[in-house]
């Protein structure tokens, strides 16, 4: 009777610590995901340099700059050679896809990107007509 209930003892424990080990799985599963959900917008996030010179030299080049905020909330500016700094508009992050409005000295400015590696090429659409450019990631070496 003794090793019975021993081995009744025994067996009521494995199911709890099968489930804190399910639990503990599952927990990390989500946490993982959730992280690698994330990472997937940090390809944009950052600041890239850019020059169009299709464009008016006060506009002509700059740096394109991409932030996380609180909420998973994205933002930008652009910011010009000259100093100007103009907030983006509906920033909106799909892994290594960005998509921003802006406007630019009271013309509107929409911009469709794609990240491979460390370039960005943007389509862009202006009044004037569409354009592409081309941005480089800025690195912590060139800051």
């Amino acid at each position: 009777m003794t090793k019975l209930i021993k081995t009744t003892k025994t067996n009521h424990k494995k199911p709890t610590n099968m489930k804190k080990t399910l639990t503990l799985l599952s927990l990390l599963l989500f946490v993982s995901l959730f992280t690698m959900a994330s990472s997937e917008n940090d390809v944009v996030i950052g600041s890239w340099e850019f020059s169009n010179p299709q464009v008016p030299w006060e506009f002509n080049k700059g740096f394109i700059n991409f932030m996380e905020g609180e909420d998973e909330a994205h933002s930008g500016e652009i910011e010009f050679h000259t100093g100007q700094k103009v907030p983006m508009n509906q920033v909106d992050i799909d892994g290594s896809f960005v998509s921003f409005g802006m406007d630019i000295a009271g013309s509107v400015v929409n911009a469709d990107c794609m990240v491979e590696g460390s370039t960005m090429t943007c389509d862009i659409t202006t009044m004037q007509g569409p354009m592409q450019i081309t941005a480089t990631r800025v690195t912590e070496e060139q800051e």
